[in-house]
This record gives structure tokens, sequence and C-alpha cells, in this order.
């Protein structure tokens, strides 16, 4: 005759105790799987990406392409560079 089915809540019973028994290779396994992912997240090489779009409306709507034309060589004016390297943390101009 088979030896009696054991219920969910034996087994879940056995795995608690194997679980007790085992809890400081549990917890050294949790502490290398961190620092590995730590390690790793520090020696990863760091990528940035940015991107920005403007929306330039043109206050002269008798030369539109003027307007436009002005606001992009004011873009390009050192002193917009610096006060957005001011502004914005780890931007250099």
């Amino acid at each position: 005759m088979p030896p009696p089915r054991q219920t969910d809540d034996s087994d879940l019973s056995l795995i608690a105790q194997v679980i007790r028994r085992r809890i400081w290779v549990v917890i050294v396994c949790i502490l290398a799987a961190t620092l590995a992912a730590v390690a790793l997240s520090l020696q990863a090489e760091k990528q940035y990406e940015a991107t920005t779009a403007l929306l330039l409306r043109s206050s002269t709507a008798f030369e539109p392409q003027r307007a436009v034309d002005t606001n992009l060589q004011l873009l390009g004016l050192p002193a917009i560079a610096e006060r957005t390297a001011e502004r914005v943390p780890g931007v250099s101009d």
C-alpha cells in the first residue's frame, strides 16, 4: 500500500523547515546577488541621451520665414548656451 498523500499544508511546512535550517545559505545568496548587481551597475558605462524640440511661433504675419530665421540665430548665441548650462546640471557650454 502506498504511503498516504501529504497535504499542501505539510508541503509548505516542510519548505519552511528547510528554509529555517538553511537560513544562512539564503542570506548569503541574497547578499551575493545584491553585491554582484551593484558591482555590475557601477562598472557599466554611463549612457545619456536627450532630444528636444522647439515650436517657433512667428510674431510677424508678413514675413514668417524671416522670423524663423531670426529665432534660429538667437538659439545659437553663446548667451543662450551659457544660460542653459547654468540651469541644467551636468551641462557645459
